[in-house]
């Protein structure tokens, strides 16, 4: 009797889950407007509504797939309010993942083009999505093994447009992150995805509201949620972004009506307000979809009691994923000219080891820092208690150039041309090659090649000519100075690390001067110098972004020895001997005290040992170190308005983070000059004393920058402003 009775508890039970009517959902896609969904599935499950199918497309389709790999609303929420969306979008590298000698020139420039054989062309897409695929991949590790998305915890379909015939591709398998990807690749923001031979982009192009993908997989009823856009009229086309968003919708505008009327159930959510690039309104957002779902139930109360009918038993969680994780095998694919052993140098990751979720993402970004690589993906393989990691790349064939400006008040503007050669003679290897187009134009040309030694070696070459007039002080002597210089830097250098640097170089120069007013009359006149010296040097820097830092060091120190100088002066006291030796050195600390708020400070020295000449004296003055020319930055005196054998400056400071990437800081600066090296530490020494403040912004265009600096017993307030990046 008692199995007679199980048995007909059993029939029931299973007649009862036959019998369930089945809800699906279908999510739109539009951009940042998504997180207006994530609003409307917070209500439905705070009523027991859960659905039994998902579609989505684009945004629709990241939010549905989460959702579907097992992720509650609430955790799906803070993922997508914690995440940087704005870093996301820009794809910038972080810089401790750059190689030392790349840290000051990586995307450096306003425009960046791509050589290829057939000419120069601009990229496919603002941003490689990059940063969004790794994200994709460390939140859906749980669920990399299931291929078949009918076998995740709920049934899930996504959509994609093929770039070459237009047509849709509906994602039924496959590796779910990237399937989210491509359906979320918004033309001209984000480059195509390639699978399978095909060259997809987002989904809304298509079918941005995949109504009918639910019916097919089995639902009973179909509950869409609707955040697409609608067609515009030409008075609201009034900026780039509205006429932008117009373009992607008008594709897809008559498929909306199409699905619109295949649902069961339609919410339209009122976010037309928002762009689909409004990620920093966010929760406000996330917040509307909210308030719109539960004002929509509290009027039909009717339809949520009709959705709560449904089959609304929570999909099994699966768990995620959080810590560490066991890496057994590394496995790369797509490796065609740069070698393995490249591959595994750059990601310091070893075999069947427990690695971080961070630790993984730094070792793709690592890979594809390189810029040998259009991407780096990666994905897991489930093996036993192991996950075997995947990496899969794609080598780019295409040579980079980049162009940008840089204007500061000291030295008026300047054109700035950058490019870069990849596997140039050596597989592995990058050619460098800048040019500075101003009144005092530089060249510099740059070798590296991996040997699969530690250190790696480069080789360096530069070239610095142009004319400058300074007005500037020696010792006792005021004149107005005019420099004619050439200058070729060569250099061999060893990459010790990312962060760590040094190497040895051989320096020619050619310098003409003329002294066109002085106090002594003996010294007038013009003058030819020829100098050759050879150098070694060291540096290091581990600062978090190269302008406006809050943490990190940088680290600069070079001995140089003259073996020749030819002048037309007699070398006497006042003017230098034949030969003779300098050491010079800076270094800054940055330390972060709060989250907006950093100290910093640091000195810069340099010293001879014998007597240099003139043109191989300090030249103390201005807001910017000039290296080619021996400057030594001095906020409150005019550019290189002191001139001295030996001198030291020590600074320190406070920076403060207003709002995103606006700054304002204060610095004081103390210099001392001395005709030796060791007067810097006695009474005979100068002493300069100076106040700055400052204000910043990291622009797209490169940083922006005003200051205000007041030097002890100097009059003149000296103002400074700077637009673009440093040569």
């Amino acid at each position: 009797m008692r199995r007679v009775f199980f048995l007909i508890v059993t029939v029931i039970i299973f007649w009862s889950n036959l019998s369930a009517k089945k809800l699906g959902y279908a999510l739109s896609g539009g951009g940042a407007r998504g997180f207006a969904e994530i609003g409307v599935l917070k209500v439905l499950e705070e009523n027991g509504i859960y659905p039994s199918y998902i579609a989505g497309t684009s945004i629709g389709a990241v939010i549905g797939g989460f959702y579907a790999a097992g992720y509650s609303v609430s955790e799906i929420e803070e993922i997508a309010m914690n995440l940087n969306w704005d870093d996301l979008l820009k794809d910038d590298v972080k810089r401790k993942n750059l190689a030392l000698g790349e840290k000051n020139f990586y995307d450096d420039s306003v425009i960046n083009l791509q050589i290829k054989k057939s000419g120069i062309s601009l990229p496919p897409g603002l941003v490689g999505g990059r940063k969004f695929a790794s994200k994709l991949s460390i939140n859906l590790i749980h669920v990399q093994n299931i291929r078949d998305f009918s076998k995740l915890p709920i049934p899930f379909r996504c959509i994609s447009t093929d770039l070459e015939t237009g047509e849709e591709y509906v994602w039924t398998e496959g590796l779910l992150p990237q399937a989210l990807q491509a359906s979320m690749a918004i033309p001209s923001i984000f480059s195509p995805v390639e699978v399978n031979g095909k060259i997809l982009i987002d989904g809304g192009i298509c079918r941005n509201f995949p109504v009918q993908d639910v019916w097919e997989m089995g639902a009973d009823a179909v509950l869409g949620i609707d955040i697409s856009s609608e067609s515009m009229s030409p008075k609201d086309l009034n900026s780039a972004m509205r006429i932008m968003n117009q373009t992607i919708n008008l594709s897809g505008l008559k498929s909306n009506k199409e699905q619109i009327k295949k649902c069961t159930y339609y919410m339209k959510l009122p976010v037309k307000d928002y762009s689909i690039l409004d990620f920093k309104h966010k929760r406000k957002i996330l917040e509307a979809g909210e308030t719109y779902a539960r004002k929509y139930f509290a009027e039909h109360p009717e339809i949520l009691e009709e959705l709560k009918k449904f089959d609304s038993t929570p999909e099994s969680h699966i768990k995620k994923i959080k810590d560490k994780i066991f890496i057994g095998k590394i496995k790369v694919k797509g490796i065609k000219i740069v070698s393995d052993e490249f591959i595994y140098d750059r990601m310091r990751l070893e075999e069947n080891h427990y690695y971080s979720l961070d630790e993984i993402e730094n070792a793709a970004e690592r890979i594809y820092a390189s810029k040998f690589f259009q991407y780096a993906d990666f994905s897991f393989v489930k093996n036993g208690q192991k996950y075997d990691l995947i990496i899969k790349v794609k080598e780019t064939s295409d040579d980079n150039l980049g162009i940008g400006f840089v204007f500061d008040s000291d030295t008026g503007g300047s054109l700035i041309l950058n490019s870069m050669f990849l596997n140039s003679f050596w597989e592995g290897s990058k050619a460098f090659f800048g040019l500075k187009l101003d009144k005092t134009p530089e060249f510099k040309a740059g070798y590296f090649a991996y040997t699969g030694l530690n250190p790696g070696i480069g080789f360096w070459a530069s070239y610095y000519g142009g004319i400058q007039e300074l007005d500037i002080g020696l010792s006792d002597y005021v004149s107005q100075y005019k420099i004619h210089r050439h200058k070729l830097d060569l250099i061999l250098q060893g990459q010790l690390s990312s962060d760590i640097s040094a190497g040895l170089g051989n320096s020619f120069e050619y310098l003409k001067s003329k002294l066109n007013y002085l106090q002594d009359s003996e010294m007038k006149g013009e003058n030819e110098t020829t100098t050759g010296s050879v150098f070694v040097f060291a540096l290091a820097d581990t600062k978090d972004r190269r302008y406006f830092a809050t943490s990190g060091i940088d680290f600069y120190a070079e001995y140089r020895e003259f073996y020749y100088v030819k002048s037309g002066y007699d070398f006497d006291d006042n003017f230098g001997d034949s030969n003779f030796r300098k050491f010079k050195s800076s270094f800054e600390l940055r330390l972060p005290v709060s989250g907006r708020l950093s100290l910093f400070s640091g000195f810069a020295q340099s010293v001879s040992f014998n007597k240099p000449t003139i043109s191989q004296h300090i030249y103390l003055g201005g807001f910017r170190d000039y290296d080619i020319n021996d400057f030594m930055k001095f906020p409150g005196i005019k550019l290189g308005e002191i001139a001295a054998k030996n001198a030291a400056v020590f600074k320190g400071g406070l920076q403060y983070e207003i709002i995103k990437n606006l700054f304002v800081c204060t610095e004081i600066d103390k210099a001392f000059t001395g005709i030796k090296w060791e007067n810097l530490f006695k009474e005979e020494r100068e002493e300069y004393f100076s106040l700055k403040v400052a204000a910043g912004y990291l622009s797209r265009f490169g940083p922006v920058a005003l200051e205000a600096a007041k030097a002890h017993n100097y009059n003149d307030l000296i103002l400074f402003l700077r637009i673009g990046f440093d040569w």
